[in-house]
């Protein structure tokens, strides 16, 4: 079936760049430098990668240099206690969203790493445990000889399998897909991962265990190790959202129907110019209402922060308890949040051109992004894929047209056939039927822009197979999923 676009170009302007909005350097604009912050997060990464691997050489020589018992089986029982114990603080720091990580990684890639570890820590826990008793015989008699031993590795053991269940309770829960269920969820993990450190690490360091201390400075290394990670947990997750709820006292000051069962939430409270978020990013919010305090919902902005309120857009769904309790909110409802977080930004931005390309409620961090990034008129695209009637933002897109030289394509419609990200609604001007050709007819340089992709999931892979086709190269596609 053919499908046509509907495309709003600005009027031909002399004026020259403009500004972006009051948000400052935070908020957009183009590298001051070629792929400047592109290169400076991949050597973080970098050097954040390098430091697990480096810790595990000494607490490697020490479980080997120690007074402990010999043998082969010792030795490898050793090496994976340490490894897990290494593997733990790791976990925890991944999992503590400090910014010095979060910046240059993305909190979901820092998730799926928490998760790996903790992946590793569960298997080295229990291969810990089965080397350990063939290696010493009666288990009683090991009991009775070294119980700090053991007790290490049935905490360690505990502790992994308690993040194991924890990641299958939220695999179950994203089969069901409710926001609410698995912001609960998330919200558990990292507590796993933290007591599972709490409870292991100081118990081997105070049994004076041969694999963990055989000297001062073993002791030092395992203290200032477990120091950092603890540190770091509690002032990212715990003392900085609650400072920063204190600091700016964020209100609902109003709930505006959209069209199409979207909500926008708009927050107001103190000092929020200090507050350094960006349009694209998101942050995870608690509205502090009997119906509502006890979910927590990921929410990208739809507008770009101007330094007096926050705005959100939520989409209500039948069987979604977190996105539904949304109508019950009410004008000065108490608003926590954590975050900001994700790279959805202009941090990752290498090329002066974008297109920007969401479909449904994915369009609202697209929104805060076509009104914060630094462009000329004409060098910034929207393809916005909607079902048909009013398109969600329509009149604010189109107030962007005019005032920023945005170019709004729209796209209406149903899919136009399986596996098709285009839609099938008439419009203004008719594309091709295969959707490569149909993607160069509407953005020709394609290859050559940084592209911001969000919609649903398999909406987005759709367009992914068609970006990678048209040469896009990955390292100038970004996208952001709906879920943690």
């Amino acid at each position: 079936m053919d499908s046509t676009a509907q495309t709003l170009r600005p009027a031909p302007s002399t004026a020259g760049r403009p500004t972006g909005t009051a948000s400052g350097p935070a908020s957009g604009g183009v590298p001051e430098t070629p792929a400047g912050p592109v290169r400076r997060d991949a050597a973080v990464r970098a050097a954040a990668a390098a430091v697990p691997a480096l810790a595990l050489l000494p607490a490697w020589y020490w479980s080997v240099a120690g007074d402990a018992p010999g043998g082969a089986l010792h030795v490898l029982a050793r090496l994976a206690a340490v490894t897990a114990a290494v593997l733990l603080p790791v976990q925890v720091v991944l999992l503590s969203r400090t910014p010095l990580l979060e910046r240059p990684f993305g909190l979901h890639r820092m998730l799926r790493l928490a998760r790996l570890a903790g992946t590793a820590s569960l298997a080295l826990a229990l291969a810990h445990a089965a080397l350990v008793l063939p290696a010493n015989g009666d288990p009683l008699d090991l009991l009775s000889r070294t119980p700090g031993l053991l007790l290490t590795a049935a905490i360690l053991a505990a502790a992994a399998l308690l993040w194991a269940a924890g990641l299958r309770l939220l695999r179950a829960a994203r089969r069901k897909p409710s926001r609410g269920r698995r912001g609960r969820l998330a919200s558990l993990l990292p507590l796993y991962a933290f007591l599972g450190m709490v409870l292991v690490l100081p118990q081997q360091l105070l049994h004076d265990s041969a694999s963990f201390v055989p000297s001062t400075a073993a002791r030092a290394f395992w203290w200032t190790l477990w120091g950092v990670a603890a540190g770091a947990f509690l002032a990212w997750r715990v003392l900085l959202p609650f400072r920063r709820h204190r600091r700016h006292r964020l209100r609902v000051a109003s709930v505006v129907a959209e069209g199409h069962g979207v909500l926008s939430v708009t927050m107001t409270g103190r000092k929020l110019d200090r507050l350094r978020v960006a349009p694209g990013q998101f942050l995870v919010w608690r509205f502090l209402h009997p119906g509502t305090w006890r979910h927590a919902m990921p929410c990208s902005l739809s507008a770009a922060p101007d330094g007096s309120g926050l705005r959100i857009s939520v989409r209500t769904r039948d069987g979604d308890g977190a996105a539904a309790s949304v109508r019950s909110l009410r004008p000065g409802t108490p608003v926590w949040f954590t975050g900001p977080y994700g790279r959805f930004t202009a941090r990752v931005r290498t090329r002066p051109r974008v297109a920007l390309i969401g479909a449904g409620i994915g369009v609202a961090p697209l929104r805060a992004l076509a009104e914060g990034l630094d462009y000329r008129p004409g060098e910034a695209v929207l393809l916005h894929r909607h079902s048909g009637g009013k398109p969600l933002f329509r009149r604010e897109f189109t107030a962007l047209v005019r005032r920023r030289g945005l170019e709004v394509v729209r796209l209406p419609g149903h899919r136009r056939a399986p596996g098709s990200w285009l839609g099938d609604a008439p419009g203004d001007e008719e594309l091709p039927e295969d959707d490569l050709a149909a993607l160069r007819s509407l953005v020709p340089d394609i290859a050559g822009r940084d592209v911001y992709l969000c919609g649903p999931g398999e909406w987005t892979a759709a367009v992914l197979r068609t970006l990678g086709a048209a040469g896009v190269p990955p390292r100038q596609i970004h996208t952001e999923p709906f879920r943690l």
